[in-house]
């Protein structure tokens, strides 16, 4: 690896980052740095320096980049990621008055974002993002203190703009939101939210879950146009068509493919199994139950002749 000589660092004010990488310099610029640096070894030789002919043990540069205080405190970002609970509520997914001209097929949806904070002192530190992972593009932050980033595929970030004064301690801050499309899932929105601040991350506990009700409001609605007749199913609508029961069902609506055309003449042969004997019952184990109950929706007995396996 080529060198530059410590003369021409203090002279150009350089850090020891170009002092390493001078080879990925273009050739041209090289030659010239590297010519720089002959002639300033000649006068640190002497011990003055090239422009002003004093000592070059006293040159100072105030390009010098100095090391980092280690008085200065290094910012956390689990000190506001504690102190920080987000709430998101759905809003409507038509007929909500918001610009959607940047979405695609003019399609979107408003959402609230809920930023409390907790802490008992007031917050004034502005230097901070908070990431989440969303499915739809978030298009608009509709509040002067705070704005948005993509960075790439579900991934966005919040962070505050100029006019951010802080959080004051126990209030909340209410952040307008319009996405893409529609959302009709509460699961759109994914958990574990993280403040970062420099190389400092921390997750949002209340988002660090896998109970969406955690930080998303239930939705009181799935529509995702007015004309949308959708029913979305639900553990009781789903047990309630479970329920029907076998003999109230048309015979002819259970076979596959469906015939075309059914007919039983007079004196025709009819299958008149009333019952069945299941070899090999034992291994069915738990399925034993389930394969008792069908029977009896079916009204055949256990103990008739006809075996099957």
């Amino acid at each position: 690896m080529t060198k530059i000589s410590p003369a021409l660092l203090l002279l150009l004010g350089a850090s020891s980052a170009a002092y390493a990488n001078i080879d990925k310099t273009p050739p041209a610029l090289r030659k010239r740095l590297l010519g720089k640096s002959a002639k300033s070894a000649k006068f640190a030789k002497n011990g003055k320096s090239a422009k002003s002919g004093k000592s070059a043990k006293s040159t100072k540069s105030s390009n010098i980049i100095s090391k980092p205080d280690p008085n200065t405190p290094i910012k956390d970002a689990s000190e506001l990621a504690s102190d920080l609970r987000v709430m998101l509520e759905m809003g409507k997914n038509f007929d909500h008055g918001a610009d959607c001209s940047m979405a695609e097929w003019g399609l979107c949806y408003t959402q609230t974002l809920t930023l409390e904070y907790l802490g008992d002192e007031d917050y004034s530190d502005d230097q901070f993002n908070i990431y989440f992972s969303s499915v739809h593009r978030l298009l608009q932050v509709n509040h002067p203190d705070f704005e948005h980033h993509h960075v790439v595929g579900d991934l966005t970030y919040i962070k505050p703009t100029a006019s951010f004064k802080g959080f004051g301690a126990g209030t909340s801050t209410e952040l307008p939101l319009v996405f893409e499309f529609w959302s009709v899932q509460e699961t759109d929105k994914m958990p574990r939210w993280f403040v970062a601040m420099g190389d400092s991350t921390a997750v949002i506990e209340n988002t660090n879950t896998e109970d969406m009700h955690s930080f998303v409001a239930p939705y009181t609605s799935t529509m995702k146009t007015p004309t949308d007749a959708n029913i979305p199913m639900t553990a009781e609508n789903r047990f309630a068509l479970n329920e029907e029961k076998v003999e109230e069902v048309d015979v002819s609506e259970r076979i596959i493919p469906t015939p075309y055309k059914i007919e039983v003449t007079q004196g025709g042969q009819t299958f008149g199994i009333s019952g069945i004997s299941i070899e090999g019952m034992a291994l069915l184990g738990d399925l034993q139950i389930g394969a008792k109950d069908l029977m009896e929706k079916l009204g055949m007995s256990s103990s008739g002749d006809h075996e099957v396996t």
